[in-house]
C-alpha cells in the first residue's frame, strides 16, 4: 500500500512538469502508471511460475532478447495504427514487459528504441528523427522518463527478497 501512495504522488508530481508537454494524454498515464503499477507488480512478485519463465528470458542468448523487444515494439506499434489510438503510450507496454522478462538493462534498450521509433513515426517532420516541435521534444522526454522510471519500478520489485505485508 505504502509502495502504491508513493507511485500516485510522485506520478502526480510529475504529470504536473509534463503539463509543458502540450499532451494531455499523458497526465492520465503519469498517475495510472504511479497508482496501479506498484500494487500489480507486487501481486505477482514471488510467483514461482513469474520467477521460472524471468530466469528463462534471462537465459536467452542476448540476440534473441533484444530481437524479442524489437518484435514486442512492432507489436505495439501495429496495435497502435490498429486501434488509432493517440499519443504513444502504447509503446509502454513492451517496456514494462522487457523489464519484467529480461531486467532493467533491456529495458533501458526498450526505452531508447520506443522513444526512436515514436520520434520517427509521430514527431513532427515525420519518418525522421530529427526533433524540431518543443511540444514532440517534451513529449518524447516525459516518455523516456515515464519509461525509465516504470522499467526501474518493475525490475525492483521482481528483484525483492521480501514482500512487504
Amino acid at each position: 500500500m505504502l509502495a502504491a501512495l508513493i507511485g500516485a504522488g510522485g506520478a502526480f508530481l510529475f504529470a504536473l512538469l509534463l503539463s509543458l508537454s502540450g499532451h494531455s494524454s499523458w497526465y492520465f498515464l503519469a498517475m495510472l502508471v504511479g497508482a496501479i503499477a506498484p500494487g500489480l507488480i507486487f501481486s505477482f512478485v514471488h510467483r514461482p511460475k513469474l520467477e521460472a519463465v524471468r530466469q528463462a528470458c534471462q537465459n536467452l542468448p542476448a540476440a534473441i532478447r533484444y530481437g524479442l523487444i524489437l518484435a514486442m515494439i512492432a507489436a505495439a506499434l501495429g496495435a497502435k495504427w490498429a486501434l488509432d489510438a493517440g499519443g504513444y503510450g502504447l509503446l509502454l507496454i513492451p517496456v514494462v514487459a522487457s523489464a519484467a522478462l529480461f531486467g532493467f538493462g533491456p529495458a533501458l534498450f526498450t526505452v531508447a528504441a520506443s522513444t526512436a521509433v515514436a520520434d520517427y513515426f509521430f514527431a513532427q517532420p515525420a519518418f525522421s528523427l530529427v526533433v524540431t516541435e518543443w511540444d514532440d521534444a517534451f513529449g518524447l522526454a516525459a516518455f523516456a522518463i515515464l519509461g525509465a522510471f516504470a522499467a526501474l519500478l518493475v525490475d525492483e520489485a521482481l528483484n525483492l527478497d521480501e514482500v512487504p505485508r
